[in-house]
């Protein structure tokens, strides 16, 4: 896959996250979009489903370290590791509502950082 900029990287996630929030009874890989992501026999090629962990291994990260993640402010160092994180929380959600609002809270988040964003150039 091309590099993934910062900019495409926290509005893919928004735009997978908004989707999630309203299709909580969806998992990730059900994200209608994916075939924008397809190779070689339908394989999607991003890292665990995630633009963040996509751009983080870009970024040279080979490990599960997180040292790149752009989402890191959200949830810390892990997004499946910290206790308050809202993907942990989507993750282990046994509610509609709890998912919802988690996706909602990770979409928000990208958007948010898009707006930071908008006039600087080259990210």
């Amino acid at each position: 896959m091309k590099k993934l900029t910062l900019r495409q990287t926290y509005k893919l996630c928004s735009e997978l996250w908004t989707w999630l929030g309203n299709n909580p009874t969806q998992e990730k890989i059900e994200w209608p979009e994916w075939n924008r992501f397809l190779v070689n026999k339908g394989h999607i090629y991003i890292r665990n489903l995630c633009f963040a962990c996509e751009y983080d291994q870009q970024k040279g990260n080979v490990s599960t370290q997180c040292l790149n993640c752009p989402l890191k402010a959200l949830w810390g160092d892990n997004c499946v590791r910290g206790y308050k994180s809202p993907y942990r929380k989507w993750l282990e959600a046994k509610y509609i509502k709890v998912k919802q609002r988690n996706a909602f809270k990770i979409a928000d988040f990208c958007d948010k950082k898009l707006e930071e964003l908008k006039n600087k150039k080259g990210v």
